[in-house]
């Protein structure tokens, strides 16, 4: 465990579970404030330049829930987003201003381990229930025993009232699970377990009904009783939603138009001559006043209203906010807090257990690929039983290897784009937070899927080779066979990591898998002799994993297989000069090449990706 004072240096400390309860109650007692001043962010591109956020400042308390408002446009997600430090340097933003907590300016390297952020998408992986990923979360930021675990996440379970169906799967489009507003509290929960000073949720009501719209605020609201400082950016709430706000600030055009408690509101508006009718919800009304159509390129109406909120906003109320965040920088609060860090190779095998759960649970990473398995070498088997040693044999037997080399790749491929396009968000969230880096998450996938992939390729090189027959002339044949093939499957993993990463969404990604894979098999060497290939682009055979894997399975299968008399060589025939042992240290040397430049293309991916959401 570390052991963290804002003002020095971690130590390292052993500790058990138990110092995250203990401190979730200092919470009450110590209290802490997040406050920030003149938080900017800028977008600049060639001659065009908008300022999303303008010199906002504001404070938040313990025990106190704080809704930011404003109408679609108004720089509400961009703020949240920056108080929970989600956004990353880029080329085309500028963001300007501090954070502070109890009055003290919080690095990054630290940031995460007191401020927790709460999407507005389900980020959850549907293979696992609440309890699960509760676990694996808790796992991943905590030390303690299994019993200490289990028990700390039964805790947080029965504090946020989820007994009921936390040991349901999450679901998806493809998994029946758990409604919206159960995901959203499970989001929630899972959030807490590292017992965070300040929890940011980014409209946390978005696409729920009244009723687990209000269920989740409730739990919000609880949690601001046991000392949380909770801050949710939120859009026309109900007014019993509403009145479960302790304090209130509307953004327009990215500038601060009022920030007080939730009370005052309808005075403040009053006394400038905004009144409320009694009819009317508050939230719409207080929408409809700041409401712009195009910040951008306001009506002279929508300028004269403008004008007249922040001017009112600069004479009552920014004085005294600025007040309180210079006394809270003047008489800042010690932060010395216990923070639980398991060791790397730890973080490693409970990612290998969460990932293992997910692969074997997901149909389409499970249950599909056992069934292509059986039903494609079963094809192939039936086409090419009895293939024979004459001259069409030969042609038969090179159409076969040539398509095993190819389906075996690309399936993997397939599959695994997919599948890490689908836990993008997460991971990333996660690697953002500091749960655990991308060496570790990579490292821990590959380890974790390492069983399914053997499984499916041994069903397929069972059944294939032997109701074929190819070459049976000693089992080492099968076990070259096998383990070119393998490594073929791998190597087709590491491709479709490579584009899954790359893609920005699912149809992209399987566009991008197959304009990568597919030329790379005219370089095999059977649909064109490889020394025929335009010098321009021969060098391309040496990243080609068919260029290998094709050499392999033809030598292997023609080195002492009994032709009929008067077959020429068809090793020779293919212009194959290389052997077993060299083109398999070419696949082996493909495959860290792959991961290698996934893990490169990550990192690099990692620091632009969040910035988007500042766009919206």
């Amino acid at each position: 465990m570390n052991y963290l004072s804002i003002s020095h240096e971690p130590q390292t400390l052993g500790a058990s579970i138990s110092d995250m309860d203990r401190y979730s109650k200092e919470i009450v007692r110590s209290g802490t404030c997040l406050s920030w001043k003149d938080l900017s962010v800028k977008f600049n591109k060639g001659k065009e330049s908008k300022k999303i956020l303008r010199r906002c400042s504001g404070i938040s308390y313990s025990s106190e829930i704080l809704a930011i408002m404003g109408s679609s446009g108004s720089g509400k997600t961009s703020l949240i987003t920056l108080l929970a430090d989600q956004f990353t340097s880029h080329a085309n933003l500028k963001f300007t201003g501090s954070v502070y907590l109890n009055g003290i300016l919080l690095g990054k390297k630290y940031f995460s381990e007191y401020v927790k952020f709460v999407n507005q998408e389900n980020i959850l992986m549907p293979t696992l229930t609440a309890r699960e990923i509760m676990t694996f979360s808790a796992q991943l930021q905590c030390c303690g025993t299994k019993n200490e675990i289990t028990e700390y996440v039964t805790h947080i379970i029965d504090e946020m009232n989820i007994g009921q169906f936390a040991d349901k799967l999450i679901g998806d489009f493809m998994i029946r699970g758990l409604s919206g507003g159960e995901k959203k509290l499970v989001s929630i929960a899972n959030e807490l377990i590292a017992q965070p000073s300040v929890l940011i949720l980014d409209e946390p009501t978005s696409g729920l009904d009244s009723f687990n719209a209000l269920r989740v605020m409730k739990i919000l609201k609880q949690q601001a009783c046991l000392g949380k400082n909770i801050i949710i950016a939120i859009h026309q709430p109900s007014s019993e939603i509403f009145n479960m706000f302790d304090r209130l600030m509307l953004l327009s055009g990215g500038k601060v138009v009022f920030q007080a408690e939730t009370l005052t509101a309808y005075p403040y508006f009053t006394n400038i001559d905004f009144v409320c009718p009694t009819s009317v919800n508050p939230c719409d009304f207080f929408d409809r006043i700041c409401f712009v159509k195009n910040f951008f390129a306001p009506t002279e109406n929508e300028k004269f209203r403008m004008q007249v909120l922040r001017n009112a906003y600069k004479t009552i109320q920014k004085p005294k906010i600025e007040d309180e965040i210079e006394r809270q920088t003047i008489f800042p609060k010690s932060l010395d807090r216990k923070i639980i860090k398991p060791g790397d190779f730890s973080k490693i095998i409970v990612l290998m257990k969460r990932s293992f759960v997910n692969s074997k649970r997901h149909p389409m990473l499970f249950t599909l690929r056992v069934v292509q398995a059986i039903g494609i070498a079963g094809f192939n088997a039936i086409i090419f039983n009895n293939i024979g040693y004459d001259l069409i044999s030969v042609q038969n037997r090179n159409g076969l290897l040539a398509f095993t080399v190819t389906y075996v790749c690309l399936l993997s491929t397939q599959v695994q784009l997919l599948a890490l396009h689908s836990e993008q968000k997460q991971y990333t969230k996660e690697i953002k937070e500091n749960s655990f880096g991308i060496l570790q998450y990579f490292t821990a996938k590959f380890i974790a899927e390492l069983p399914v992939q053997i499984m499916f390729v041994f069903l397929v090189c069972l059944i294939q080779y032997f109701a074929v027959p190819l070459n049976s002339a000693n089992a080492g044949k099968f076990m070259i066979f096998f383990i070119a093939n393998l490594l073929l499957h791998m190597i087709g993993a590491g491709l479709g990591y490579f584009s899954g990463g790359l893609a920005s969404s699912s149809e992209e990604a399987l566009i991008l898998g197959g304009a990568i894979g597919i030329p790379m098999m005219m370089f095999a060497g059977y649909y064109s002799n490889i020394d025929s290939v335009f010098i321009g682009f021969s060098w391309l055979k040496y990243f080609s994993p068919h260029n290998y894997g094709f050499e392999i399975l033809v030598v292997n299968e023609y080195t002492d297989l009994k032709l009929n008399d008067g077959i020429f060589d068809p090793i020779k025939q293919l212009n194959i000069k290389g052997k077993i042992s060299t083109n398999i240290g070419g696949l082996v040397g493909l495959e860290f090449f792959y991961i290698g430049i996934t893990l490169v293309m990550l990192k690099i991916k990692e620091q632009t990706q969040i910035k988007r959401r500042a766009l919206r």
